[in-house]
């Protein structure tokens, strides 16, 4: 009997002992599921029930992401808010997005921009402004016949952009009217923006009169080059000469913008300015046109420029030019070792940008090196910042590499790779580090990134 007696005891201690041990490992599991919850689900929650000053936060690492996944959970929030600030900050989300869905919001502040705060009808204007949502041009151009109206110069601003050339006349009647310096100013550059044949003259004639103010002429000069006209190349090479370094970028800035061969010449010529402002708006010129012609004075400049700005700039203007010497030497400016990591990483960005066929083997192999040179890190993580813009077969192997990594950054580059690719001969290796206790940040990371994957394919919600 006493031996029964102690088998139930036994029993029981057990039998207690299971249980507790099981309610533990099921707390447990629950505090685990809590603590990898999905990404994804903690930032819906954040926008629905978090603090505004965390939504904004939230929008901020969002944009910088250019992660655009929750529009429709912000314009939700955006029209329920009483927030202004948080208001703002979500047109500032669809404004970076490119999303449309706050269209028909918009057009209702337009229709009475005075009944919403200034500071949010402003948004509204760099929206339509960003975007050139053409619907807004009705509303945009009631707000002009209203002269006294305080958004006038932003609704000049933004028909500039979303307007027609039809709206250069009305424009262009309202400029010889308008004492409001800022408004004129925005007039100008509008009329450039429109590009409309019968503006030419007016912008011009404020290009050469020099009771204007400087800002003003620099605005109109910009202008000149915007408009289609056959004298303008030899009415900028006049301007040319003007001796303050403001005034000539403007004019090259206007050069830029037309393509023949005394443009071509009056760049060229500009690259060997001795203001680095205008090299450099000589350069990006170059860059836009493509200019092969230029590919001497460029390298020149590459090699032996005493500004390090106008340097890297002729890195890009080589990389655009895309000639074999220019990329040859942009290939060796990747892999010297004696170059600061700002040229390094400069030089292949720009190749993979303009040359990615041409030079993104050359580059993998330069980022393998890379991965077994610690004193190449910073290299290294540029290298892997770049190859994660692009969605491209040839980035696999790099990829792979860098996910082996035991270094964590190097192992979360390799995931943003990934999340550009999502190879699917790789999808073991991130699923392994999103299984892995060990891998930290990159744990959760790569758990995102399948996540995110899976639903932008429709496995998941």
């Amino acid at each position: 009997m006493k031996k029964l007696n102690r088998f139930y005891k036994f029993l029981t201690a057990g039998l207690v002992f299971a249980f507790a041990f099981g309610f533990l490992c099921a707390q447990s599991e629950e505090a685990a599921e809590e603590e990898t919850a999905s990404q994804y689900q903690e930032r819906i929650e954040k926008i629905e029930f978090g603090l505004e000053s965390e939504i904004e936060e939230l929008i901020d690492v969002l944009v910088s992401d250019e992660d655009f996944e929750y529009s429709t959970n912000l314009k939700e929030l955006f029209l329920q808010s009483k927030s202004t600030t948080l208001r703002n900050k979500i047109i500032d989300y669809f404004i970076a997005a490119k999303d449309l869905s706050l269209e028909e919001q918009m057009l209702a502040v337009f229709e009475d921009p005075m009944a919403e705060k200034k500071s949010t009808a402003d948004k509204f204007f760099n929206y339509a402004e960003k975007l050139e949502i053409k619907s807004a041009g009705e509303p945009l151009r009631a707000i002009l016949e209203d002269e006294s109206s305080p958004f006038l110069s932003n609704a000049v601003k933004t028909l500039g952009k979303c307007g027609s050339v039809q709206d250069a006349a009305l424009m262009a009647e309202l400029l010889k009217k308008e004492d409001n310096q800022n408004t004129r100013h925005e007039l100008v550059v509008a009329l450039g923006n429109l590009g409309s044949a019968e503006s030419y003259q007016t912008v011009a004639d404020i290009a050469k009169d020099t009771s204007e103010s400087l800002s003003m002429r620099m605005a109109a000069i910009e202008a000149m080059g915007k408009i289609p006209n056959e004298d303008t190349t030899a009415e900028l090479a006049k301007l040319y000469e003007d001796r303050d370094a403001n005034f000539r970028v403007s004019v090259i800035k206007a050069v830029a913008q037309i393509q023949n061969s005394e443009a071509e010449k009056i760049l060229i010529e500009a690259v060997k300015d001795n203001h680095y402002k205008v090299r450099l708006a000589a350069l990006t010129g170059v860059i836009d046109q493509k200019l092969v012609n230029a590919e001497k004075v460029v390298l020149y400049r590459a090699k032996n420029d005493s500004e390090n700005v106008v340097k890297e700039k002729s890195f890009e203007a080589l990389a655009a030019i895309g000639t074999p010497q220019a990329v040859e030497y942009l290939l060796k400016v990747a892999e010297d070792k004696k170059r600061s990591d700002s040229n390094r990483a400069k030089a292949a960005s720009y190749l993979l940008k303009y040359c990615f066929d041409d030079s993104v083997y050359k580059l993998t192999d330069i980022a393998r090196v890379t991965l077994s040179d610690d004193k190449q890190k910073n290299v290294r993580y540029a290298l892997g910042r770049e190859f994660a813009k692009y969605e491209n077969i040839a980035l696999m192997d790099i990829c792979r590499e860098y996910l082996a990594s035991d270094d964590v950054s190097t192992k979360g580059t390799g995931l943003d790779i990934y999340a550009k690719n999502a190879y699917g001969s790789l999808r073991p290796d991130v699923s392994a580090i999103a299984e892995d206790k060990k891998a930290g940040v990159n744990q959760k990371k790569a758990k995102n990134v399948l996540e995110k994957i899976d639903r932008a394919a429709g496995f998941i919600e």
